[in-house]
């Protein structure tokens, strides 16, 4: 299905922000990526080419879960969108991860460990009341 213009402005995804931000990622992580890049075809390139689309696509889906209605209708008929942006950035970004790790290890790099899932812990004893 197709977008009109009005509901998603080609502004919206400007592909010069994008690879700015992108160089600027691979900068924190992997500051030969240009030279990478260059290369052509070899495994570490296709590595940095599958991080890059993986990182674009969460991008895209961050992009249209603000933009785009969960439920859109003409007052008689209404439709609701199927698409789950936020499991589709949640794929994307374990992709990301993969490629990131796969990448580490073939330049011979330590291995990118994903970050763990922080979880909140309560007090055993309520200070109020000591019980």
């Amino acid at each position: 299905m197709l977008l009109p213009e009005e509901t998603l402005p080609d502004s919206v995804f400007s592909a010069a922000l994008y690879a700015r931000e992108l160089a600027l990622d691979l900068d924190t992580w992997c500051s030969d990526h240009a030279t990478i890049y260059a290369e052509g075809s070899t495994t570490k390139n296709s590595l940095l080419r599958n991080y890059a689309a993986f990182w674009c696509g969460r991008k895209v889906a961050a992009v249209l879960s603000a933009s785009l209605p969960s439920q859109v209708g003409d007052g008689k008929n209404t439709e609701q969108r199927t698409v789950d942006y936020l499991a589709l950035q949640l794929e994307m970004t374990a992709r990301m991860a993969a490629a990131k790790e796969a990448l580490l290890r073939a330049k011979g790099g330590a291995a990118f460990t994903a970050p763990k899932q922080v979880t909140v812990v309560g007090l055993a004893v309520d200070p109020v009341t000591n019980a």
